[in-house]
């Protein structure tokens, strides 16, 4: 199957840094005997007979307990402090050494974090205003709502209507908008009363006037609109001509054409954005391959399709397209098999293989009982001796493949010993280790030797010593059971 391909693409550029924090982390518990979490940026929170402070990574107390609970913003070392009195909840943000950014107050954030903006929704008093990280109210506590738009952008409500705020630039236009969307390529769709919505930029210029709603701008100059009476689809123009009437259940574009659904219909149907044509084609879904071609499935298998309906090659199991040095190749799967077309559909590689991992030089498959090496450059395929197993730790789409060969690792196992190596034949975690298991969490493996488990990293960190009896995982942690005695690991 496809999901054999392996991949751990939210370890994109962060491969090491978190896990030498969770390594910093437990080894301060363990040297000060204290319950450390969210441990980052060189700064953990620690709790102590009911209290929270901060620790650095040398073991300095740089906060002493304070009443209440810290929360990582995750930026800037800075906290939400909570305190919870007899009748009330004061919260306010504070900094790593004590330092109030925003003082305790009956007011509560709305949203946490905004990373782009560097702003905090603040609610107090049945009104919302607007923090900046310096501690600065920007907006007073005078609006009924304060809604995040996107790109820096937000919308204000007084007496049921929205006005447009910039952080930079301050309150953009009169409160005159019913409803809004979100910031998209600089551009978001208002109502500005029943059946009459805007196209809007950030300085609130009028792009286009339209009688329904717009809520895709990911395609522009083509607009998905909808009708929000019976949610049905339609496309317009940038000039608000329509292309499309509002009678699909979905719409989804890609390059120059749309595919389109309706609802409680079996046939989908293809428009081209260019020549203003549609067709109706019979099968269970199509997706856009390349160019004018299109994958069909119908009946649990797939085929290529042209913009005429045209079978251009027949029905397989999958079919999926994927890249390398810009070259374009043509995957085929059958019964678990794959193989490799190139772009005119000629065979480059027998449909005979289980791919495990790939990267920009090499493939990495199972033939039969051998594993071998395929060489994107000439499709050479060499055998690679020594390995009783070589499997991905964890399976994700072959779609969301990184290229970088440092995000592939592959679990290996030579004379009954597991180890860890990239798909360049790097050896991580040498093959010693009676079992390793992954967290399906960032680069962390749950290691097994000499009949005891241990935890560990990419880094061939050891996090976790090899004295534990068993261990177990939850969705927000896992724990280690020595001696019918349970110790928690948090993740963060």
């Amino acid at each position: 199957m496809m999901t054999k391909i392996f991949c751990l693409l939210f370890l994109v550029g962060s491969l090491c840094d978190a896990q030498s924090d969770l390594k910093i982390k437990y080894d301060l518990r363990d040297k000060m005997e204290l319950d450390i979490r969210d441990y980052r940026n060189g700064y953990g929170i620690f709790s102590k007979d009911g209290k929270d402070g901060i620790i650095d990574s040398t073991g300095t107390i740089v906060l002493q307990p304070i009443k209440g609970t810290l929360v990582s913003l995750g930026e800037n070392n800075l906290y939400i402090h909570y305190l919870d009195e007899k009748k009330s909840r004061k919260t306010g943000i504070i900094n790593s050494i004590g330092v109030y950014i925003i003082p305790l107050d009956e007011h509560h954030f709305v949203n946490y974090w905004n990373g782009a903006n560097q702003a905090l929704v603040t609610y107090k008093n049945k009104k919302h205003g607007l923090y900046n990280l310096k501690g600065e109210l920007v907006l007073p506590f005078e609006y009924d709502d304060i809604r995040e738009a996107h790109e820096g952008m937000y919308f204000l409500q007084q007496n049921k209507k929205y006005a447009l705020y910039d952080v930079k630039k301050g309150i953009i236009s009169d409160f005159i908008y019913e409803e809004h969307g979100y910031f998209e390529n600089g551009m978001a769709s208002v109502k500005v009363a029943e059946n009459q919505y805007q196209l809007i930029d950030k300085n609130n210029k009028l792009l286009l006037t339209t009688n329904d709603e717009i809520i895709n701008l990911k395609n522009y100059p083509y607009l998905t609109t909808l009708n929000r009476n019976n949610n049905k689809e339609g496309l317009i123009d940038a000039s608000g001509k329509e292309l499309l009437p509002l009678e699909y259940s979905n719409i989804f574009i890609k390059e120059n054409y749309a595919v389109l659904e309706k609802r409680n219909e079996k046939e989908k149907y293809l428009y081209s954005l260019e020549e203003k044509w549609i067709r109706k084609i019979d099968g269970d879904y199509i997706q856009h391959f390349r160019k004018n071609l299109f994958v069909l499935g119908k009946n649990d298998k797939q085929a290529i399709i042209d913009d005429d309906g045209k079978v251009v090659f027949p029905y397989n199991d999958r079919i999926s397209l994927i890249f390398n040095e810009n070259k374009a190749f043509v995957l085929i799967e059958n019964n678990e098999k794959q193989g490799l077309l190139n772009e005119k559909f000629e065979e480059v590689l027998a449909v005979d293989y289980q791919f495990l991992a790939y990267d920009n030089q090499r493939i990495i498959a199972k033939n039969e009982n051998k594993f071998v090496e395929i060489s994107w450059k000439d499709f050479q395929i060499n055998e690679l001796l020594g390995y009783e197993e070589i499997q991905p730790i964890i399976n994700i789409n072959y779609y969301d493949l990184p290229r970088d060969t440092k995000l592939i690792p592959l679990k290996i196992k030579k004379n009954n010993k597991f180890g860890i190596m990239f798909v360049n034949g790097e050896e991580i975690i040498s093959p010693i280790y009676d079992e390793i298991q992954n967290l399906h969490r960032g680069n962390i493996f749950i290691v097994k030797k000499e009949g005891k488990w241990g935890l560990m990293n990419y880094d061939n960190e050891i996090i976790r010593p090899f004295v534990y009896d068993s261990y177990g995982v939850s969705k927000e942690y896992m724990y280690f059971l020595k001696d019918k005695k349970k110790e928690i690991i948090s993740l963060f």
